[in-house]
């Protein structure tokens, strides 16, 4: 892969390692991470390091640390045996599968924070603003603006108890705004922050980012 070329598109991988087939918006920073085609990561998110099957969408600005996985394989449970030598026999199926394998997309949201070794199952989506304790295995979709711990992971609390805030940041859609604009908030004061981006002009709500695929 040419890294120079996809580093000056907005892509920064750390360890030199391009993926295939990765869509991506500008700000995207991978550490040492093995990902596979068909990928999608939105501005400003990073993954520290870890794997991501096909057919996972992360978010805008999420945030994924290290040794995480997103998304698992899908292994016939019913079948005589779980492993793949059967279905890639050159001679021909010996056993058909009850379910094709199929990978499941991941949907990871915007804003989303995952910790250290975490594992986020096939046919999970988390929701914006959502928090993914470190060595959780969540099983289940998580709702927006949810802390969920555990194993399996569980809600363990909302980061804004205020429900009133939960719903106007859901409603906002603020990862669609301006960034540079953003950069002006004080993002420490949450009331404060809303209140102002429920006044800006339709012109500061809309960040139109490219998108750029890897060969």
């Amino acid at each position: 892969m040419k890294i120079q070329k996809y580093a000056e598109m907005g892509l920064t991988a750390v360890e030199g390692y391009v993926p295939s087939k990765f869509r991506f918006e500008k700000g995207v920073n991978l550490g040492k991470c093995e990902i596979l085609p068909g990928v999608a990561f939105g501005f400003q998110s990073y993954m520290n390091s870890g794997f991501v099957r096909s057919a996972v969408i992360v978010g805008r600005y999420c945030s994924i640390g290290r040794n995480v996985t997103l998304g698992s394989g899908v292994h016939d449970l019913n079948a005589l045996s779980t492993s793949p030598f059967f279905k890639n026999n050159s001679n021909g199926p010996i056993l058909k599968l009850a379910d094709p394998v199929r990978r499941i997309r991941v949907l990871i949201g915007h804003d989303v924070w995952i910790g250290d070794n975490a594992y986020i199952m096939s046919g999970v989506t988390v929701g914006d603003g959502a928090v993914v304790a470190a060595g959780s295995i969540v099983t289940h979709n998580v709702e927006p603006y949810s802390i969920v711990v555990g194993t399996p992971a569980r809600h363990l609390k909302w980061r804004f108890e205020d429900e009133t805030i939960r719903q106007r940041l859901t409603a906002l859609r603020w990862h669609e705004f301006d960034p540079e604009r953003l950069r002006t908030l004080d993002i420490g004061q949450i009331e404060t922050a809303i209140d102002e981006m429920e006044t800006w002009p339709a012109s500061a709500r809309t960040h139109r980012a490219v998108n750029y695929q890897t060969t």
